[in-house]
């Protein structure tokens, strides 16, 4: 079932239109009346640590690039994408999220696709950190890099 963010929600009430879709703890806080709203009929996603901890990942990328979103839509991007859940919104302030969560997937894709095969040289390692440079435009955290592989072969 798809998520629809706050203003969507309230949206759908001042029309008198069932809601079907969820919402999340967020939209809660932020519009209580959905609660007794005779028409809510979707399910309430719980914030959880884990949607927290992303929503300060994503902020931090968000800020390098100069485009730091609310609380709010941070927790509701974190709670969707750690759930793999579709966010319907008209909210442009998403799609910065989307952006910096697409290339994440497509860093992620390209690790898992590229140590297919076993390093066998400090070259290969090189070429990887610094494909993931580009990939990612940002530093690679050497952290980060050791916990992709170990022994030249991917973790899992």
């Amino acid at each position: 079932m798809a998520v629809i963010n706050t203003n969507l929600v309230i949206e759908k009430v001042k029309k008198n239109e069932d809601i079907k879709e969820n919402v999340t703890e967020v939209t809660i806080a932020e519009y209580p009346p959905i609660m007794d709203y005779k028409k809510f009929h979707g399910k309430v996603l719980i914030i959880e640590r884990t949607d927290v901890l992303l929503s300060i990942e994503l902020q931090r990328r968000l800020r390098l690039i100069g485009k730091p979103k609310s609380l709010s839509d941070l927790l509701i991007a974190s709670i969707c994408i750690n759930r793999n859940e579709e966010l319907i919104t008209k909210d442009k302030d998403f799609l910065d999220i989307a952006k910096d969560w697409v290339d994440e997937k497509e860093i992620k894709q390209f690790i898992e696709e590229y140590f297919e095969k076993e390093i066998i040289s400090e070259e290969d390692i090189k070429e990887v950190e610094k494909l993931l440079k580009e990939i990612s435009k940002s530093k690679v955290d050497e952290r980060f890099v050791e916990e992709i592989y170990h022994e030249g072969k991917l973790l899992h």
